[in-house]
């Protein structure tokens, strides 16, 4: 219920409910407007700025793993999976291929199981992935932190 207005927040033990306006381009490139309550916490920022990356550098026909792939579908139009929970790095390789998945994206955001799964597996292939984007200077005085996007190399 505290997200149902401001004054709500006043009410709440330790006071206003700390929220951050953010602004994005769309896929279609309008301005999009919103106030958040996380914003500013567990690297949201860092993957925005990566999925404004990817507007601009993958294909329409691309498919993205991602820790959050509703989010890199309403941000960019692609299509885009969830990496897999395999810890066998050959199952996990082949699970990406018959997708076929284009780019892997590591994030630090609070949902990030991504570098727990997919570091080991890019580090392992690194013939079949290359880096192609870092984000690794989070804003200052906030704990986000780096993002990596990954390509798959094509033969």
């Amino acid at each position: 219920m505290f997200l149902l207005a401001d004054a709500a927040g006043d009410h709440l033990p330790g006071g206003p409910v700390p929220e951050e306006q953010t602004a994005y381009l769309d896929r279609d490139g309008h301005v999009v407007s919103s106030r958040l309550f996380f914003y500013k916490k567990g690297g949201y920022r860092e993957l925005d700025a990566g999925l404004d990356w990817l507007m601009t550098h993958a294909q329409p026909t691309d498919v993205v793993a991602a820790s959050m792939p509703h989010w890199v579908y309403l941000r960019t139009g692609l299509k885009s999976v969830m990496p897999p929970f395999e810890r066998d790095l050959d199952t996990m390789q082949a699970l990406l291929d018959s997708v076929p998945v284009a780019y892997v994206v590591v994030d630090s955001s609070t949902v990030n199981f991504t570098r727990d799964y997919t570091r080991p597996l890019l580090k392992q292939f690194s013939e079949r992935w290359s880096l192609v984007h870092v984000i690794d200077d989070p804003t200052p005085g906030l704990d986000g932190g780096p993002l990596e996007i990954y390509r798959r190399i094509t033969q």
